[in-house]
């Protein structure tokens, strides 16, 4: 999480933070909670792309379905069968050890075995858990996926929202604060929801093909990267947001591409890409597609896992947010997603609790303070009276975000 497109080191609003956690932790405080990608910097097919199995959405591509066996299901870990519900989730492996996938019921719980060791590389079918279930992965082998006490052997649990549209893909990556963790991508995202998160992901356009480039799985570029393709000179900027480079963490930048095409990796500081870090990498899509390009390694062994994304809506013209309003500023959902980032670069916490945190401080002191001449502003330079402000809000996240207080000294 700490990988990010950092504009300005706050180390004020640290000093803030750090003074008033120490209070709120001695009250009691929160709670906290296939196929192997193939680098090779010279060659332009560098880039892996998943199973044709993978590729789903052929068989409804009428109703925008991702295509999965909507039957019941036999259970490994029950003996039984369960009915599926209406939401669907597929696994990406980018950890370093395989890992197992069951779906369950709530209430009395049962689990039902989905995929045993699921390798690291690999991604996996789609399936359905039960209405009103979870989407559950757990270490290879762990076993107890009734588990509902202290269930340290679980990477994930997810339960299906509607709001967060029918179909899902969970990311399964490394964090540096809180280790093997998922990330929650949703391809089918109802339009109001698309730009009001890095969950959710824009729309198909009939004018280009879509490259969701993800790198939260990268190392060693905690400053970021900068992306250039064959189709163009010099960089490119995500057709998705503004002022945000190609960076880790939970930021989705969506690059609208004339069909297949090569990209490579730069410096964020080499604004003409013009020195090469990694690269290049063959992208393999075609005009009205969307497509996850999952980076994980270090520059210089940089590895790159196409996944087709399902059948979706397509539109004539870019969907979600473009990073500004009418007036040049910034809206509120552009400055809480830079926010993020930022705060997460100081405290050890999830992406949700990240996300809820920055939505505090930038509601507490508002985008015309924290946006100017198209970026976020060195909160060391705000005055005293709005550190403390956002401050207060660091502390109001204990309760609202969940977020355990001993963070704050990470």
């Amino acid at each position: 999480m700490n990988k990010r497109n950092r504009l300005a080191a706050p180390s004020a609003l640290v000093g803030v933070v750090l003074c008033v956690a120490l209070v709120a932790s001695a009250c009691g405080g929160g709670s906290s909670e296939s196929e192997s990608a193939v680098s090779d910097s010279d060659a332009v097919d560098s880039t892996t792309t998943a199973p044709e199995s993978t590729e789903a959405g052929d068989g409804d591509a009428a109703d925008g379905g991702a295509g999965g066996d909507t039957t019941a299901d036999e259970s490994a870990s029950t003996g039984g069968s369960y009915e599926p519900g209406a939401t669907e989730y597929r696994a990406v492996n980018l950890l370093d050890v395989p890992v197992d996938i069951y779906v369950r019921t709530t209430g009395l719980v049962e689990a039902y075995l989905i995929t045993e060791g699921l390798a690291p590389g690999a991604v996996d079918e789609f399936v359905a858990p039960p209405e009103r279930g979870t989407f559950v992965v757990t270490n290879a082998g762990a076993g107890d996926p009734t588990c509902v006490i202290q269930c340290d052997h679980f990477i994930t649990e997810l339960s299906a929202l509607p709001e967060e549209g029918p179909v899902r893909t969970v990311l399964l990556y490394n964090d540096d604060f809180s280790g093997p963790s998922g990330y929650e991508l949703w391809e089918q995202a109802p339009a109001e929801r698309i730009g009001s998160t890095t969950n959710a992901m824009m729309q198909a356009q009939s004018s280009s093909a879509i490259a969701v480039v993800i790198a939260v799985s990268v190392t060693n570029a905690d400053f970021g990267l900068r992306l250039a393709t064959d189709q163009s000179e010099g960089c490119v900027e995500p057709i998705n947001l503004e002022n945000v480079m190609l960076t880790g963490g939970n930021q989705t930048p969506a690059y609208g591409l004339e069909g297949a095409a090569s990209f490579s990796l730069y410096d964020s500081e080499d604004r003409e890409c013009s020195e090469l870090v990694d690269g290049p990498f063959a992208f393999d899509g075609d005009l009205g597609s969307r497509t996850y390009v999952f980076l994980s390694g270090s520059p210089g062994s940089i590895e790159a896992l196409q996944v087709p994304m399902t059948v979706g809506e397509v539109v004539d013209t870019p969907a979600g947010n473009t990073g500004g309003s009418a007036d040049g500023g910034a809206d509120r959902d552009t400055v809480v997603n830079l926010m993020a980032d930022e705060v997460s670069l100081n405290f050890s916490m999830t992406n949700e609790q990240a996300g809820c945190r920055a939505e505090l401080i930038v509601d507490g002191i508002g985008t015309d303070v924290l946006y100017i001449d198209g970026a976020l502003v060195d909160l060391d330079a705000l005055p005293a009276e709005i550190n403390n402000q956002a401050g207060a809000a660091l502390v109001e996240s204990v309760t609202t975000c969940g977020i355990d207080p001993t963070a704050f000294d990470g």
